[in-house]
């Protein structure tokens, strides 16, 4: 198990296990927890769960020893993480908590259950909670084992994740980085959890836009997870990651077939209906969308909109806003209003106002309200996007959008025949939107050189 060798380790424990007899002991509660790791690495996460809630019940009534309780609470807990069932695997973190110091047990066993509770947590959107438990868990064990050890590289990764998702890029760099550091020391060259540390790596240097240095940390990401693991969630996790960044560098017929590879995984994996599957399967849609397959993903966006009734609002939304599009570039102007209106309608339903999602909407709608005639309320909702988009935290804005919208707003306010004021006005909006494409993808990207030469035929005109 500790060299990853999750194969022959379940094997190995199968037999422990099956030597047993099928008799009730807290050796057979041990084993029956130590196999349902395994399996959970494995990705057989309904019968480790059924094994861990053996052995957890077990030890409970038999009132066995403190230390495997605990230890079995803590399986528990981290098969709920991977299950996706935040909230259980707060609660089992936090029983494995207490009796850590109901029975004042070692130091260690406390901070593995804190470490637990923090992923929980994190997952829940207790961001600041969950990063005070990741430096408790940290600190402990860093006094306990040394800086040299898997369980403190573990919590530097659990870090390095909370602080990215509180937008504190450069703190979750360093963490990331010598999580992974310490893992490439401990560990052998093949080891998935390798591929699991670089991942987390390779995603904040994406969010921090350095593309070209993600796109390297993620090609090694996914080598290592189809060497170790083959068909596994990470390996999807890793090819999500990789076609991501290759669609960020405009280098869409690369990303296509990772994608394409990422959803065949996925739909092996957690089934075709998990929302895993449909989030990537959208992005292969959109993928297939700017290669101007404009039929190919119509039929998946639909598909997908059939299949994700109980999707998150945020995914509807994007969904929505991209089959408008498509309606949009086809001609259809009257199903890219109505398309981009529901869109509108759900991000508008989510928790929060100030979302990428919303700014993103009032984008489409004004593109679709532009195609069918109605400029006076293009334009208004052109300027509310981005509006929307500014009001975001900067480290959340999605800056590609930014650019367009005001690319598509500079456009309407220098057709032929505008107002000089207006004319002058969308050239500044162009010069936003070329300055902002300069700053994301450099000056000879071609999203770049379009913006310019837009600005140049705009000011030619204007003479």
């Amino acid at each position: 198990f500790q060299l990853g060798l999750y194969e022959q380790g379940q094997v190995l424990q199968q037999d422990a296990l099956a030597a047993t007899g099928g008799r009730t002991s807290t050796a057979t509660a041990i084993l029956q927890r130590q196999l349902a790791e395994t399996l959970a690495e494995r990705g057989e996460l309904d019968r480790a769960g059924t094994l861990a809630a053996q052995a957890t019940d077990f030890l409970t009534e038999s009132g066995g020893d403190p230390a495997e309780r605990v230890r079995a609470w803590g399986v528990r807990s981290a098969i709920a993480q991977k299950q996706g069932k935040a909230l259980l695997a707060q609660q089992y973190a936090v029983r494995a908590v207490r009796l850590a110091d109901e029975f004042a047990l070692p130091k260690d066993l406390r901070a593995d259950a804190i470490s637990l509770q923090m992923r929980a947590e994190y997952s829940l959107g207790n961001l600041q909670t969950s990063e005070a438990l990741g430096r408790e868990a940290l600190n402990i064990h860093r006094e306990v084992f040394g800086d040299e050890d898997l369980r403190v590289a573990a919590d530097r990764q659990n870090l390095a994740n909370a602080l990215h998702f509180l937008h504190r890029y450069d703190e979750a760099l360093d963490q990331a980085r010598m999580s992974f550091a310490i893992r490439e020391r401990v560990l052998d060259s093949q080891h998935p959890d390798l591929s699991r540390a670089l991942l987390t790596v390779g995603m904040t240097l994406a969010d921090m836009k350095h593309f070209s240095e993600a796109e390297q940390v993620q090609r090694r990401a996914v080598a290592l997870a189809q060497a170790s693991l083959g068909d596994n969630p990470i390996t999807v996790y890793a090819l999500h990651n990789l076609g991501a960044v290759l669609e960020a560098l405009n280098r869409i017929d690369e990303a296509e077939p990772v994608f394409a590879e990422a959803v065949r995984i996925a739909t092996k994996e957690f089934g075709p209906d998990h929302a895993s599957t449909l989030d990537v399967a959208c992005y292969l849609a959109g993928i297939h969308f700017q290669q101007g397959r404009f039929k190919l993903a119509e039929t998946e966006l639909r598909d997908l909109l059939a299949r994700g009734q109980n999707m998150p609002v945020q995914n509807r939304a994007l969904h929505l806003f991209s089959l408008g599009e498509i309606r949009r570039q086809q001609g259809d102007w009257k199903e890219a209003v109505a398309l981009q209106r529901d869109a509108l309608k759900q991000a508008m339903g989510m928790d929060t106002q100030l979302s990428p999602e919303l700014a993103q909407s009032r984008y489409g709608l004004g593109l679709a309200l532009a195609d069918a005639g109605d400029r006076e309320r293009a334009e208004e909702e052109l300027r509310g996007s981005i509006v929307a988009f500014e009001a975001l935290p900067h480290e959340v804005r999605t800056d590609t959008y930014a650019a367009t919208a005001r690319l598509a707003l500079g456009k309407l306010l220098v057709e032929k025949g505008s107002a000089t004021s207006r004319r002058e006005e969308g050239l500044r909006w162009l010069s936003q939107a070329g300055e902002l494409r300069e700053h994301l993808f450099g000056p000879r990207d071609s999203r770049t050189v379009e913006v310019r030469a837009l600005i140049e035929g705009s000011r030619a005109q204007s003479r």
